[in-house]
């Protein structure tokens, strides 16, 4: 292997893993509201069953 290549390769890791980094925190998020949709859902059904 070349040099430019190994260095556009070591450049296209580097954005790849910035771009993963800004992603991360939206996941967070999505998968928290995940799990409050999920609760919210189970609340309902509970309440249906309850009257």
């Amino acid at each position: 292997m070349d040099a430019e290549h190994i260095g556009a390769k070591k450049y296209k890791i580097e954005q790849q893993q910035e771009e993963i980094n800004r992603l991360q925190p939206q996941l967070s998020e999505v998968k928290s509201q995940q799990a409050a949709i999920k609760q919210q859902i189970i609340e309902l059904v509970t309440n249906e069953f309850t009257f």
